[in-house]
């Protein structure tokens, strides 16, 4: 009479033993550990990216508003918008000769979350007759 292999008795026996279930467990506990931090530093990363668009966004805004909804002169301007903290500051840069074209730099600060800034510069020009 023959046994199967599955059965109580002296044949072969098949499964994992303790030391086996224990490894592989551990090794199991490991990757989930790794893929977990992975997915939470691709979250932070998701909101960093996210924080920096919206600050970029006013800053570029605000630089289309100077000189648009007021007259361009040399001063800053400050405030908040959706909570972001921005400064705008326009200075007037030396004319070279007679030129009736007068320059000013123009700077566009914007504070993001977490004391990231976003800063633009342009140079915009204004003829004398304005």
């Amino acid at each position: 009479m023959r046994r199967s292999s599955h059965g109580p008795g002296p044949g072969p026996v098949r499964g994992f033993s303790l030391l086996e279930v224990v490894v592989a467990f551990s090794i199991l506990a490991l990757a989930m550990g790794v893929l977990m931090a992975l997915f939470s530093q691709g979250l932070s990363n998701a909101r960093v990216a996210r924080d920096y668009s919206r600050a970029l966004q006013l800053a570029q805004s605000r630089l289309a508003e100077v000189g648009v909804t007021s007259p361009l002169r040399s001063g800053a301007e400050d405030g908040v918008s959706g909570g972001l903290a921005w400064r705008v500051e326009a200075v007037e840069r030396p004319r070279e000769g007679k030129s009736p074209v007068r320059a000013y730099e123009v700077t566009v600060e914007v504070e993001a979350d977490a004391g990231r800034r976003v800063t633009l510069r342009s140079l915009r020009l204004v003829g004398s007759g304005r």
